[in-house]
């Protein structure tokens, strides 16, 4: 089986000037700002879990499929409600940095993919995903809104970083002045 690595931002990302108002980063916080926290979800197309079966145990991931993030995120950490962890290392069918390419491979079969719970909701609803050992946590996933300071802020910007902070994400802490 090909592998296959897709990057989208090589050298990283940084807002230096320009008109933009607002940008936002997943990952760690790198700077003061406005966080946003959410947990991950392992997700699998129905078609793929059908022809390769269900993990029933996370033990089980090391011999599927999987859809990383990158070169050296080649292992997921998964703790359950008692605080038993458990590392595992699936199979590297494909690697991006790019979230929505990992959703679509994911949806087109391709593997497992470990994405932010935000970013799945509609795939589970509308069937095209499905939750692979939703009792075990994946961690969380840190977005950081970066804004100017609140004094120079616009109140269009604003509003939009309250309905990012509201809009079904775990919890919000805000940082800095």
């Amino acid at each position: 089986m090909k592998r296959l690595s897709f990057r989208t931002h090589p050298g990283g990302a940084a807002v230096v000037s320009g008109p933009s108002r607002i940008a936002a980063e997943a990952g760690p916080p790198h700077a003061p700002g406005f966080a946003v926290f959410g947990g991950r979800d392992r997700l699998a197309a129905p078609h793929y879990l059908a022809r390769r079966g269900k993990p029933a145990f996370p033990e089980d991931l090391a011999g599927h499929d999987g859809l990383l993030t990158g070169p050296a995120a080649r292992t997921w950490n998964l703790k359950d409600s008692q605080g038993r962890e458990v590392e595992v290392a699936p199979i590297a069918r494909l690697i991006a940095d790019e979230s929505a390419v990992l959703l679509r491979a994911a949806t087109d079969g391709l593997g497992i993919v470990c994405l932010p719970e935000a970013m799945s909701v509609a795939s589970i609803a509308g069937g095209t995903l499905e939750r692979v050992l939703p009792d075990w946590t994946a961690g969380s996933v840190t977005t950081t809104i970066l804004t100017t300071h609140r004094r120079s802020q616009l109140p269009a910007v604003r509003a939009v970083i309250d309905v990012l902070a509201a809009g079904g994400l775990a919890e919000a802490s805000r940082d800095g002045p």
